[in-house]
């Protein structure tokens, strides 16, 4: 406005000047020279209102913009052409009420408006930050629009005002589609479940929600639970244990029982509307999970030889000819429920043997055991002997009928059967139940087996007795010999003394020592075959020592 006032009294004072100091002879002339100063001064008011356009002819530019999940970014550069710029002041709003509109100035975040409202932010509002040099483009920021709503909108008009240092005013509007935000989730699964001990079976699996972790020592004490989220930000809680405790988090370490323990993880979704619950069934220490063993095994009410234990896999039954099908008959427990049990589909039993397997396949699938069941269906005229007693038998019939009879009665009925009771062919406890042959074979042999080792022990012991002995009495009979063949030297000494005194020639001397060594080396050429009593060499050890003695005796 006051580049505006300047120009009218500048056309004032020319004016009054010109009517002043000129004579004006032909109003023609001066109606022209009016027109001209006129057209000059109003050419002038034209330059001059351009001025400030051409001055500050300084500008924002936006750029291209990047859509991110409700979220989109504009960016923001000063473009200044002929001077200087040195701040900027800039205010948006929106038409839609769920999206804002901010800044992001000098890598700073603005906060957000709703639409009808500005937020001024300034540029640059440090002190220390240089002006924009002319002729350049810097990039300043961002606006930044975000959606708080699920929503996509598709027509979001920006409007963004801005203004630079010359006090100059400009307004850019565009319209723009922003992204809803991402929904929150209801997956309450887990997408891992990783353990620091064990083993876990199944293999985990989102959808699978009852698992065993074994191969745990006795000596480990706790365990580490990691598990992982399949969707979103999900809520992951952990109870059981040895407290009982319970804890969040991805990861939790649980301190174990002895034996099992269970461990629940509860899963809670994002959203909140649904929740899971895994359960692991932790077994510290040695337990049945993953055995391939059965713990029970029956033939219907028929006795099995021999009797069942789990670690034995072959079985003897005997049924009568009524039981023609092994359908309902056979019953079994495996060690572990999870064991998988596959039976022979035999249901026709013909009479005589027949061979049923029962595999068992531990749960990992790594370990199996065949049990094999041979059962044996009678004739009509087949009997089985159970028992033998106090001279009765006791017996069943092709259809199964138990029957006692006297032996005498028996005999007469059953002559074959009474043979192999007399010969010895069946075998009876002693409380008179009849015992497989082939146990009874297998006590007999490993009776043998024992009775072979203590023989073997028994005699080795004797030889080294006897060797002991004999050693002991050839070395006593030596020492007995010894003092009388030295006591011969002895005389034998004294005479050739007697023999020097009357011969001077004879120089003759017997060493006593040579004697002795020769008397010892005779007696074992001679003697080292012979046998004493062993009285006898008590008695001459005896002696030897008393010799000894008395030669030390003399010897003082």
């Amino acid at each position: 406005m006051r580049f505006y006032s300047n120009l009218f009294d500048i056309d004032k004072t020319i004016y009054i000047c010109y009517n002043q100091n000129t004579i004006i002879k032909n109003r023609k002339v001066g109606k022209n020279m009016n027109k001209f100063f006129k057209r000059v001064i109003y050419g002038g008011f034209i330059i001059g209102s351009a001025l400030p356009m051409i001055a500050h002819a300084s500008s924002l530019d936006f750029g291209t913009s990047s859509a991110a999940l409700a979220e989109t970014r504009i960016p923001i550069s000063v473009k200044s052409d002929s001077q200087a710029v040195e701040s900027v002041t800039l205010s948006c709003q929106t038409n839609v009420d769920a999206v804002d509109c901010g800044f992001e100035i000098n890598g700073v975040g603005v906060t957000s408006n709703k639409s009808g409202k500005s937020v001024m932010v300034s540029y640059p509002n440090d002190q220390n930050v240089s002006k924009f040099p002319m002729n350049t483009s810097t990039k300043i920021g961002n606006v930044v629009l975000t959606n708080s709503s699920e929503v996509k909108y598709d027509n979001v008009n920006v409007t963004v005002t801005y203004k630079i240092n010359d006090g100059s005013q400009e307004t850019f509007s565009k319209v723009y589609i922003v992204n809803g935000k991402k929904p929150k989730s209801d997956d309450a699964t887990l997408k891992s479940v990783t353990i620091s001990q064990g083993s876990m079976n199944p293999t985990f699996n989102k959808d699978v929600f009852e698992y065993t972790i074994f191969d745990i020592a006795d000596t480990i004490n706790s365990i580490k639970f990691s598990a992982e989220c399949n969707d979103g930000s999900c809520e992951i809680s952990y109870e059981g244990g040895k407290s009982r405790s319970s804890s969040t988090g991805k990861t939790s370490t649980i301190t174990l029982n002895q034996g099992d323990n269970d461990i629940r993880i509860t899963v809670k979704s994002e959203s909140g509307k649904t929740a899971n619950v895994y359960t692991f069934k932790t077994i510290r220490g040695e337990s049945a999970y993953n055995s391939p063993n059965l713990s029970k095994l029956s033939v219907g009410i028929y006795t099995m030889e021999p009797a069942f234990v789990a670690n034995n896999y072959e079985y003897k039954i005997t049924v009568p000819n009524k039981i023609s099908s092994t359908a309902g008959l056979i019953e079994f427990t495996p060690v572990d429920s999870n064991a998988k049990v596959i039976v022979d589909d035999v249901t026709e039993l013909k009479v005589g043997e027949n061979i049923i397997n029962l595999v068992v396949t531990n749960v990992l699938g790594d370990d199996a055991k065949t049990y094999k069941l041979i059962i044996t269906r009678l004739s009509d005229d087949d009997i089985d002997i159970t028992a033998y007693l106090n001279n009765k038998v006791t017996f069943t019939n092709g259809d199964g009928i138990e029957t006692t009879l006297s032996f005498t009665d028996f005999e007469l009925q059953y002559p074959d059967e009474a043979k192999k009771i007399e010969d010895g062919t069946y075998k009876f406890d002693d409380n008179g139940k009849r015992v497989h042959d082939e146990i009874v074979e297998d006590k007999k042999n490993d009776k043998s087996k024992k009775n072979k080792i203590v023989l073997i022990i028994v005699l080795v012991v004797i030889g080294l007795a006897i060797i002991a002995i004999s050693g002991i009495l050839l070395f006593r009979k030596k020492k007995t010999k010894l003092p009388k063949k030295i006591e011969e030297v002895n005389d034998k000494n004294s005479e050739l003394e007697e023999s020097k005194e009357n011969e001077e020639n004879n120089d003759e001397i017997v060493d006593e020592t040579n004697i002795e060594e020769e008397i010892i080396g005779e007696n074992f050429s001679k003697d080292k075959d012979a046998t004493i009593d062993i009285d006898e060499a008590l008695n001459d050890l005896m002696n030897t020592k008393q010799y000894e003695l008395n030669k030390d005796e003399d010897n003082k």
